[in-house]
């Protein structure tokens, strides 16, 4: 996994820590396709949506295979919960190509929150 060079593999906070009884949400953009200013997108909205929740996050952009990446950096973290989108792709190319969401399903020990 490589990170993003702006971010020198550091987590970027845009919102204040979080208290000993919250719980920080790390929000992770994956790239697989070298589009770095994509993935600082998706990471934005997230931060945006997360801030006018009030809710403590911090983001990161790494560079990789989606799942082997999340699956790393959510042991690395020690998170209590991964979320990840699932997307209702044709059977046919979940076939051939495989599923995030079903990687994950089946290879991680850790709470996994699927949201459409």
């Amino acid at each position: 996994m490589t990170t993003a060079p702006t971010l020198r593999g550091r987590f970027r906070s845009r919102s204040t820590s979080p208290s000993p009884c919250r719980p920080l949400l790390v929000i992770l953009s994956v790239v697989e396709n070298g589009d770095h200013e994509l993935a600082m997108d998706h990471a934005d909205a997230a931060m945006k949506l997360a801030r006018a929740h009030e809710c403590a996050a911090a983001y990161m952009v790494a560079e990789g295979n989606v799942h082997e990446v999340i699956l790393e950096q959510a042991e690395a973290l020690n998170c209590d919960l991964i979320i990840a989108g699932a997307h209702g792709h044709a059977r046919i190319r979940e076939l051939i190509l495989g599923s995030t969401a079903t990687y994950l399903m089946n290879h991680t020990e850790r709470p996994l929150l699927l949201a459409r």
